[in-house]
């Protein structure tokens, strides 16, 4: 509860916080109440305004939290509403739909790539969970080993460019984070998908979550 003198001739009063949407509130009494609405909470990335875009935090440039307006670097943020509303069935859909991330089939294994940029072997680019590196040295960026369910995904953070000095020698041409539900969420849902296609493709997910640890059955 605050207390705060208002000129007369004052109408409307804008309320705003960081991480939060700018609320316009029209003077009607001697109490107003307010209830800010969090950006996160937007289901229409489209409903946002730049400036409120731009406040949006990310955890994968610098290993602590900053506003994107902050960064100095390429991010794009893959939310859990865009890839509900895009129906991306898999980890790897996601990064192909992904402006100047490309994903490279030589028949042995697929590895992730940026645009201007390849490599030959999967050691260019690293692919974390919350924050933690998946493979080795060799091995960081492979796709064919690596089965993230999609229905586990909060959101996903993709920094574009030489990330060596935090993430070491194989994040040259950038990071992928991968952020879980379980690790954003104090009270996580467990949730069972199915699906089913033409030439007798089907799928079937269960992630059952308890206290911050995911278990998944495929």
């Amino acid at each position: 509860k605050y207390s705060i003198k208002i000129p007369e001739n004052c109408k409307t009063l804008e309320f705003s916080k960081q991480t939060f949407r700018v609320q316009e509130v029209e003077i009607s009494g001697n109490v107003v109440n307010i209830t800010l609405t969090s950006i996160y909470d937007v289901k229409d990335i489209f409903e946002l305004s730049l400036e409120e875009l731009m406040q949006v935090e990310v955890t994968t440039a610098s290993k602590t939290s900053q506003k994107i307006s902050d960064v100095p670097a390429s991010v794009v943020v893959v939310s859990r509403e865009e890839i509900e509303r895009y129906g991306f069935k898999t980890f790897e859909e996601i990064l192909e739909n992904i402006t100047g991330i490309y994903i490279t089939d030589d028949l042995f294994y697929k590895t992730v790539s940026v645009r201007g940029f390849w490599s030959p072997k999967p050691n260019h680019i690293v692919i974390l969970i919350n924050g933690v590196p998946q493979y080795g040295f060799y091995e960081s960026a492979v796709l064919s080993a690596m089965f993230i369910p999609v229905q586990s995904i909060e959101r996903i953070e993709i920094i574009r460019g030489p990330m060596s000095v935090i993430y070491g020698s194989g994040a040259f041409f950038g990071a992928i984070n991968v952020i879980t539900n379980t690790s954003v969420s104090e009270n996580p849902q467990s949730n069972i998908s199915a699906s089913l296609g033409s030439l007798e493709t089907n799928k079937l997910s269960v992630n059952i979550r308890k206290n911050r640890k995911t278990s998944v059955f495929r």
